[in-house]
């Protein structure tokens, strides 16, 4: 057994948590890009021929290299639909096998049906694709396709021609294409398609929701009222409508109409879901509308609730919400004490998402800047450790952060610093923190 000193101990956990704030930087700012054209998406949207992409494969250019999201130049080519005979082409190529795992654990033929491009599917089985994937988030390529709206009925009839069972398609959560596609249904004859395949108007997930649950994700009326008139409960899951209503989908939130008409059906606006998250939790990540707030607030809900993992709509609202809605929130009651499982406070999780406002906005609200989290770090130590210049530092510390602090392992700012690789390769002066 190889026993380590107190300093060997000590630059091992430096090196640690440098490097995991360097992954956090790069995962949410998008630093060290790969000089490999074929990685950066624009360059797909511009529909390039195979003698351009020839040439540039003779520079160098990897034209089967995956990104740190897993992404490659076929993704890519897929998703900004390139003609198909280009797309074509590359997958003759060693190393874009038409099988190969992408992000997600996704091959080409989900990309394939997500942009609704039912020829390259048709192609990609050709060439041996495989439909029996599952990717890394339980979707199956029917499920996928469901669950990304896609209302051309071609792309599943291909599932089922290439051996899917339909009453045998379920996501993590328990739920069939037709619970998943329900969000994206315009009108109930949208519907007729799995209905007649055998699926049933009844259909639950594991947790009980039904039709009129998923329905509730976009907050279409119509069809919301459709699946009333059927006789589908509003109030399944102890009134967990209101849940999926509050999710909304990724490009779409629900008006403050949607929960007033569910309101109406005396659906439960104090529902949580299995994570223990209301409204609240849910709609404070990004919810610009302070009327939405306001009805839940009125029902009852608290600013401070908190989910399974420790998190309130206020703590959530830090991480990702604006300076305007944080600083409802905290009229709203918000605590701002509020310190999470981790030890982290609120500007902890201020200075995670790199936003000098919020974190004035904190400190106007005497939020103390020098609390140590439970690795040992105070709110400087973690801008110092993923900073790619010296604006947060230095306006952390002209807001009151004490520089003398060290961390439990007795590492000093300017020792940090030192280890800080965004930092050096920005040529960052740093010696105003020795």
């Amino acid at each position: 057994m190889i026993l380590l000193n107190a300093s060997a101990l000590k630059k091992c956990h430096l090196k640690k948590i440098v490097a995991s704030c360097f992954f956090i930087h790069f995962v949410f700012f998008g630093t060290c890009q790969s000089a490999n054209v074929f990685l950066e998406r624009d360059f797909w949207k511009k529909d390039p021929g195979i003698e351009k992409i020839d040439s540039l494969i003779a520079l160098g250019n990897d034209i089967t290299e995956l990104n740190n999201y897993k992404f490659d130049p076929i993704c890519w080519a897929i998703l900004e639909k390139v003609n198909n005979s280009t797309i074509q082409y590359l997958l003759s190529i060693k190393g874009n096998e038409v099988n190969k795992k992408t992000h997600d654990g996704r091959t080409y033929i989900f990309w394939a049906a997500y942009k609704n491009n039912v020829d390259l599917m048709n192609y990609l089985i050709e060439k041996g694709a495989n439909l029996d994937i599952i990717d890394s988030h339980g979707y199956s390529l029917m499920n996928f396709s469901a669950t990304t709206g896609q209302l051309n009925f071609k792309i599943y009839d291909i599932c089922l021609e290439q051996g899917a069972d339909i009453n045998n398609q379920f996501n993590n959560d328990g739920a069939n294409p037709f619970l998943l596609l329900m969000p994206y249904v315009k009108q109930p004859n949208q519907l007729t398609y799995f209905l007649e395949k055998g699926l049933s108007i009844n259909s639950i997930d594991k947790y009980g929701n039904n039709a009129f649950s998923y329905a509730c994700k976009t907050g279409n009326l119509t069809m919301m009222n459709y699946l009333l008139d059927k006789g589908i409960d509003p109030n399944a899951n102890n009134g967990n409508s209101v849940i999926f209503a509050c999710k909304g989908t990724r490009k779409s939130s629900n008006s403050i109409q949607v929960f007033q008409f569910l309101d109406s059906l005396k659906v439960n606006m104090l529902a949580k879901n299995q994570e223990n998250q209301n409204a609240l939790h849910l709609l404070s990540y990004r919810s610009k509308d302070k009327g939405i707030i306001d009805f839940f607030v009125g029902k009852g809900l608290s600013v401070n609730a908190l989910d399974l993992d420790g998190n309130s709509p206020l703590s959530n609202s830090v991480k990702r919400n604006t300076t305007e809605m944080i600083s409802y929130f905290i009229t709203n009651g918000g605590d701002v004490s509020y310190i999470d499982k981790k030890g982290n406070t609120l500007v902890h999780l201020a200075v995670n998402r790199s936003d000098q406002e919020v974190i004035q906005l904190l400190h106007d609200q005497s939020c103390d800047l020098n609390i140590y989290n439970d690795d040992g770090l105070t709110p400087l130590h973690l801008a110092v450790m993923k900073s790619n210049d010296d604006q947060l530092i230095k306006f952390l510390i002209s807001s009151g952060a004490k520089q003398h602090l060290k961390t439990s392992f007795g590492e000093s700012v300017y020792e940090l610093a030192i280890e800080n690789e965004l930092l050096k390769e920005a040529k960052v002066n740093i010696e105003f923190l020795k």
